[in-house]
């Protein structure tokens, strides 16, 4: 199966659009889901999730049909407890389940990016595409400054590319073909 993994860096909406729509799957991270409809929603934070939804989440097809939403166990009871009009509209996966179901090390729940890479494996990706993965600067591909861009600093994007490499190595041992489409390859 082949599956589109839209992260949601600065080159997202120049690398990725509707020539390159030949996907059986498509994962958008955090806010990807603003700009392109996608298959799940790859959102770990609480806060996260109530901001992008609020600001408007792709639809699919003519039945508007909202992404399924992958998030931190934790933070999604969280969310159900202190916005459960919001989350109770979408199909909701934790992290704990795909983690134990693929195998893959619960030190790698760390970065929802990262994560996203586990839950393509476990919706059966064997060719997985990725898009906007530039780990560079502080802007996300809403090119906006805001609360949650201060944490993309340098710090962060050494440890994300160093996750980004294992994790990468652990599903093409795996079977699954990683190709990034990006500005700076991972």
């Amino acid at each position: 199966m082949k599956v589109a993994l839209l992260s949601a860096g600065p080159s997202l909406q120049a690398s990725y659009g509707p020539a390159v729509h030949d996907h059986d799957l498509t994962i958008g991270v955090n806010t990807a889901v603003q700009f392109f409809p996608c298959d799940w929603w790859a959102c770990a934070d609480r806060h996260r999730f109530v901001e992008i939804d609020k600001y408007g989440v792709k639809t699919i097809g003519k039945k508007k049909k909202l992404p399924k939403l992958f998030m931190i166990d934790a933070q999604l009871h969280d969310a159900r407890c202190y916005e459960a009009n919001q989350i109770d509209r979408y199909d909701v996966t934790g992290w704990n389940d795909v983690y134990e179901a693929t195998g893959a090390s619960k030190a790698w729940a760390d970065r929802t990016a990262t994560s996203a890479l586990i839950l393509a494996k476990h919706l059966g990706a064997t060719e997985l595409d990725v898009f906007g993965v530039d780990m560079d600067g502080h802007l996300d591909c809403t090119r906006e400054i805001t609360d949650s861009t201060k944490y993309r600093e340098p710090t962060r994007w050494l440890l994300e590319r160093q996750m980004w490499t294992l994790i990468r190595g652990w599903i093409e041992a795996r079977g699954v073909k990683v190709s990034i489409h990006a500005p700076q390859l991972v």
